[in-house]
């Protein structure tokens, strides 16, 4: 998890689903606000990036969204869609990075985390990442 929230922290964008189904076990009190903390700081220190949330219903109504503090910033960078009914899917989180060690040759790369399964916390979950290109 740490590696995850080490890149949230280097995306220039985050497209990300958290999608679960009614009898979803939710995420440990410590991995929740982990999550939330990473999501604050990077809405703080992006205000030209872009985070995507696709969430099923219930996940939008969850502690996460509610609890989220960013200050006085505009949230123009968050864009948040709702399904209307959860499914079973594997969830996953595709983030573009910049290469800032650089300053005359800045590149982005993609790398996507997988494996979030909707009736699992993420904590029992195999969580996956890849950066192949093709893969991305």
């Amino acid at each position: 998890m740490d590696h995850y929230i080490r890149d949230i922290n280097n995306a220039v964008s985050v497209k990300k689903t958290f999608i679960s189904t009614p009898q979803a076990r939710s995420d440990s009190s410590d991995i929740e606000d982990k999550m939330r903390e990473a999501h604050e700081n990077w809405l703080k220190k992006n205000p030209n990036g872009q985070w995507i949330d696709i969430v099923s219903y219930s996940d939008f109504y969850f502690d996460r969204f509610r609890k989220i503090k960013t200050g006085n910033i505009s949230l123009r960078n968050h864009l948040v869609y709702i399904l209307r009914e959860g499914t079973k899917v594997i969830n996953f989180t595709i983030l573009d990075i910049s290469d800032t060690t650089s300053n005359t040759n800045k590149s982005n790369s993609k790398i996507v985390y997988f494996g979030w399964l909707p009736d699992q916390a993420s904590d029992k979950s195999a969580i996956f990442r890849s950066s192949n290109i093709n893969f991305v």
